[in-house]
């Protein structure tokens, strides 16, 4: 069971398009939880929640890397 659920701090509690996405984010107990969501995940595909999308959470530091690695790439694939 999660122990809190929360949303963005700019997200406007309104009738929403049920055609437009919004954004939840989620917090677990425990690792042994959260693991288990996340490889329960695809089971989404083959049920009504089939254009949820579940992506773990990124630190601070993987988010700078995975923008430093793109920049390499970019860098890389401009210098061809």
């Amino acid at each position: 069971m999660m122990s809190k659920l929360h949303l963005p701090k700019d997200y406007l509690f309104v009738e929403m398009d049920p055609m437009i996405p919004g954004i939840v984010v989620a917090t677990f107990t425990d690792k042994e939880q959260r693991s288990k969501i996340l490889k329960a995940k695809k089971q989404l595909n083959n049920s009504i929640f089939k254009q949820v999308f579940v992506h773990e959470d990124q630190s601070k530091e993987e988010r700078l890397a995975a923008v430093n690695l793109r920049a390499m790439v970019n860098a890389v694939n401009r210098g061809k």
